[in-house]
Formats: C-alpha cells, structure tokens, sequence
C-alpha cells in the first residue's frame, strides 16, 4: 500500500514538472516572439536566487519595445521568474498592472521608460519588491512617496535629472530595510542628500557625498 502511494506520489510530482516545463517552454516562445529575451542564470543584480531556480526562467529582458498588458499576462504563469528588465521601453498602464500582478518578481528595472509617478503608484502593489531601477524616468516627490511603502526595498536606482527634492528623499528614509541608494547623474541638492544620509546612516549612497558638488 505505502509503495503504491509512493509511485503514485512520484508519477504526480512528474507530470507536474512536465507541465510546468511545458508551460514554460510557451511562454518562451511568447516572450521572443515579440522580441524579448529570456535568461535562466541569475545574472541580474543583487537577488536571491533558490537552488530550485536553477534552470527555469528566472528573468525576462526587453529593449527598446512597445509593450502592452497582453504581452506581459503570459509571464505571470512563470513560477520562477525573480526580476523583470525593460529598458528604454514604451509601457501603457495595462501593462504596468500586469507587472504589478508579478507575484514571484522581486527585482524591477525600468530605467529610461516614460514611468511616471500614476505608474509608480501601480508597480508598487507589489510589495514583496527588493530591487527597484527607475533611473531616467520622470518621477517626481510623490513617486518617492509610494516607494516608501515598499517595506522590503533593498536597492533602489533613481539616477538621472528629476525633480526630486529633499522632502521627497526624506521620505526614503522610512524604509526599513532599504541598503543603497544610486543617485548618479542627478540634479538632486546636495544638502538634501545630506539630509538623507543623517536620517538613515546606515544607508549606502550612491555616488559618494565627498564628490557630491556643492549646491
């Protein structure tokens, strides 16, 4: 009896796998047929990856690309998959909902995108995110002030000229597990800066105050 539920426990998880191999092998062909790419290595930046994600989709990259809320739903059947990239993209608010769907992402990259603050206050539902790239987008303050409710946020990347203002990095300061701050290539003031740096010591930022020009 107990051999003959093992099997039948064995035979189960195999067509399981199966069928998530199959799943994902469409959503492969999905991804690249509309020009993206897929990778199975954790190659982005700072997340952590489990033994069992060996293998399978663990991260999506498009380039350059109109994406529509039809072309990212497919993704959420990706149990695996651990960080999203988009870079220079055109999003529509459909397709930030379905990221925002992405209940297994915790890594975000939307760097010179047309993200705004409405598009913020979207992806931000997720709040399992650690990683989060909106560098060269137009977000203002109040964006800020919806990444503040992220509460697992370890890296953030806002580098770029914006309009940020030290009441709205202030707000980062809130954030209790945040590590490194990128603010390259900003026109953020430096006393705000400082101000952040005073307020969260033990946050890493990026460049270093030292270089930060006076203001």
């Amino acid at each position: 009896m107990a051999a003959a539920m093992a099997i039948a426990t064995l035979t189960a998880s195999v067509f399981v796998h199966r069928a998530e191999n199959d799943k994902e092998k469409n959503i492969r062909g999905m991804v690249e047929l509309i020009g993206g790419k897929i990778e199975t290595e954790p190659t982005c930046a700072g997340t952590i990856f489990r033994k069992e994600d060996s293998g399978r989709i663990a991260a999506v990259v498009f380039e350059h690309q109109d994406l529509k809320g039809k072309d990212i739903a497919p993704l959420a059947g990706l149990k695996h998959l651990k960080c999203l990239v988009a870079t220079g993209c055109r999003l529509s608010t459909d397709s930030l909902v379905e990221i925002s769907r992405l209940r297994h992402l915790r890594e975000l990259h939307l760097p010179e995108t047309n993200v705004t603050d409405g598009g913020v206050d979207i992806i931000t539902r997720n709040h399992d995110l650690q990683i989060l790239n909106l560098s060269y987008t137009n977000i203002t303050n109040r964006g800020l002030r919806s990444i503040a409710n992220l509460p697992k946020l370890r890296i953030l990347l806002i580098m770029g000229p914006s309009n940020i203002t030290e009441n709205g990095l202030l707000c980062l300061g809130t954030l209790p597990n945040l590590e490194v701050l990128y603010l390259d290539d900003t026109n953020i003031r430096r006393d705000a800066v400082e101000s952040l740096g005073k307020a969260k010591p033990d946050l890493t930022i990026y460049p270093d105050l030292a270089t930060w020009p006076n203001n």
